[in-house]
């Protein structure tokens, strides 16, 4: 059977709810992401690990949502752009429909930061509301430790994490661009432009996580992603369904 939600149909996505099989809903949004990045990069990150993590935790993945909160970057390209009130009530009916329907173990996989107030509050409401274990995964914080092992440096928009996983994963949407150097900013404390001024976006420029086109690295770096972030979430499942949530 296959992991992906919408390809089974209505008597098997059944069985699977009876089973008690987590569900992992990939969220992302459209943006710019330098010159050698598709502008899906955000929900392309969190389906394709998705589809990665789910036999890992005997886990389905239902259709990813790729539009989100973007802001700094809505200037460039066809970003897309939702205000919150309007995305949290959205991300917040999505996510009620499956509980609704019987599913009580969800991931929330996300791919942008612009989305995570959201997607922490509803997994805080819904989880007290349906008595239900839903796990916010902000994929890119998890792999801070393997940033410094594989790319000496910090987190970054469009840098190191994000071209590793495009590149691991669909390494024809990469772009071997010599444009890559010129695109690099950074946050910068007490001033902040709008569209940013570039659109691979550093958070420290003393180790920026600059964009590196080495396909073993991006696989090992990868790698190490997906195996820690499925083991924290066998862990959190074992742990809550010890507890009574079945």
């Amino acid at each position: 059977m296959s992991t992906e939600l919408a390809k089974l149909t209505y008597h098997q996505a059944n069985l699977a709810i009876k089973e008690k099989r987590p569900l992992i809903i990939p969220f992302g949004t459209q943006e710019a992401h330098g010159p050698h990045l598709p502008m899906a990069t955000d929900s392309y990150c969190a389906e394709c690990l998705a589809l990665e993590i789910a036999p890992l935790i005997s886990g389905l993945v239902a259709p990813a949502l790729h539009y989100g909160i973007t802001n700094s970057l809505f200037q460039y390209g066809t970003a897309s752009n939702f205000s919150k009130p309007v995305y949290h009530a959205f991300v917040q009916e999505l996510i009620s429909t499956y509980l609704h329907q019987g599913f009580n173990k969800i991931v929330l996989m996300n791919g942008h930061g612009g989305n995570t107030e959201s997607l922490v509050e509803c997994a805080r409401v819904l989880s007290v509301k349906f008595q239900a274990l839903i796990i916010v995964v902000d994929w890119w914080e998890v792999t801070r430790p393997f940033l410094e092992k594989y790319y000496q440096g910090e987190g970054s928009h469009a840098g190191a994490e994000e071209t590793a996983a495009i590149l691991h994963f669909l390494p024809d949407l990469v772009h071997h661009s010599e444009q890559i150097e010129h695109e690099g900013t950074y946050r910068q404390p007490g001033y902040v432009p709008y569209p940013m001024d570039g659109t691979i976006i550093y958070g420290n420029d003393n180790t920026p996580s600059v964009p590196d086109l080495n396909e073993k690295k991006a696989r090992e770096f990868m790698e190490d992603t997906i195996k820690v972030i499925s083991e924290k979430i066998r862990k959190t499942i074992f742990f809550y369904t010890q507890r009574g949530i079945k």
